[in-house]
């Protein structure tokens, strides 16, 4: 066998032996999915930006970035941003391909949660006192109207007068049967599960009702309108005493 064709069966074998060993297909290092988030939590709608430029190729460059807001929606490109309208918890997926094909992932939760409803309530009939307090009397049926505001709809009214009674609705009559500053508490509910309470004092006077009017004592009032009453200031609620 001549010297040459002994070369060139060592060299064959040695590229087989190569091929089989993958020294042929050189091992390249993956990329690394980095980003951060501007915002993770809010109320919703809400809107947070990602920003993925600080992931990197140790050996090549990234050719592509791939978003999922964990909602059904995606996006792509180094830097996004997403608005989140529903509530829940999200897990935001980053994936980054580079110049061999080579993938790496990074994720994130984000809470998108549910805003409270707002809340606020009126009562009727009512008078003023002299220096302005508005008062009903004891034993009078007083109406209680709710008004509440939210992102979907209100499924409870809940409320507490202070006495030890309770009612549900939006609209609920009570009658106080004993004089005092009394703390009614309105409880709204969303369908999301959010609750908003508002307390407002409310003042009874007097003893029973006397005719259609209101009273204090044995005077008759002539019912009168005033608005309604501000939230009770922390003092208030601290010490029974309201506050400067």
């Amino acid at each position: 066998m001549s010297r040459t064709r002994v070369l060139a069966l060592l060299a064959s074998g040695l590229l087989l032996a190569c091929a089989l060993s993958g020294c042929l297909n050189p091992i390249t290092n993956p990329p690394q999915a980095l980003f951060s988030v501007s915002l993770s939590e809010g109320e919703t709608p809400f809107t947070t930006s990602f920003n993925a430029t600080l992931s990197f190729d140790p050996d090549g460059q990234i050719v592509a970035y791939q978003w999922d807001f964990g909602d059904g929606t995606t996006g792509s490109g180094p830097v996004t941003s997403h608005e989140y309208t529903k509530n829940g918890e999200f897990v935001v997926r980053l994936t980054v391909v580079d110049n061999s094909g080579a993938t790496a992932a990074a994720e994130v939760d984000i809470s998108a949660q549910n805003p409270v409803p707002s809340a606020n309530f009126e009562y009727k009939p009512r008078s003023t006192l002299p220096d302005g307090t508005c008062f009903v009397c004891r034993g009078e049926k007083v109406t209680f109207e709710a008004s509440a505001s939210d992102d979907g709809y209100i499924v409870t009214y809940e409320w507490d007068f202070g006495d030890g009674e309770r009612a549900e609705g939006e609209i609920v009559t009570h009658s106080f049967q004993s004089s005092g500053v009394h703390m009614v508490t309105l409880t709204v509910t969303d369908d999301d599960g959010g609750k908003k309470p508002v307390t407002h004092p409310v003042t009874v006077e007097g003893g029973d009702p006397c005719g259609g009017g209101t009273c204090v004592g044995d005077i008759c009032l002539t019912t009168d309108t005033c608005s309604a009453p501000l939230p009770l200031p922390y003092e208030y609620l601290a010490t029974g005493e309201v506050g400067p």
